[in-house]
């Protein structure tokens, strides 16, 4: 007899940081497609949660929730594009994306800040005035 491993609700790490830390999350972009008669069926959303931490630090993550092409051909409710709100488009990224995990990983402790690796500014924007000649 083969013994299995419980994995419906893994537990997840939860670091001490978690607790003290501001979280939030906004909307950064939306895609649409046309569906049915619909013009603007909301196919991608991009979104971003920030983690504000008490020492004043703050990291981020940016992700997408995707919609394929099966799911918006099934869904029989639309909401008009141009009444959506910023909390209706919220609650379709919590239900879609694991936020929860975003968070925890958000307040790991922090492995990407080793020697070798300097954080630079975008090329593309403009230069601080401190950097100008």
């Amino acid at each position: 007899m083969t013994e299995e491993i419980a994995t419906e609700y893994p537990e997840q790490i939860k670091f001490a940081e978690y607790d003290t830390t501001l979280f939030s999350i906004s909307i950064t972009g939306l895609t649409t497609t046309i569906v049915g008669s619909n013009e603007k069926t909301v196919s991608n959303i991009e979104y971003l949660v920030v983690a504000d931490k008490a020492d004043g630090s703050t990291k981020s993550f940016t992700g997408t929730v995707i919609y394929d092409s099966d799911t918006l051909s099934t869904t029989t409710t639309f909401i008009p594009y141009s009444e959506l709100t910023e909390n209706t488009v919220l609650s379709w990224v919590e239900a879609n994306a694991s936020i929860e995990s975003i968070k925890r990983s958000l307040t790991s402790p922090d492995t990407d800040t080793f020697e070798g690796k300097t954080k630079q500014e975008l090329p593309w924007l403009p230069n601080k005035p401190s950097d100008m000649g």
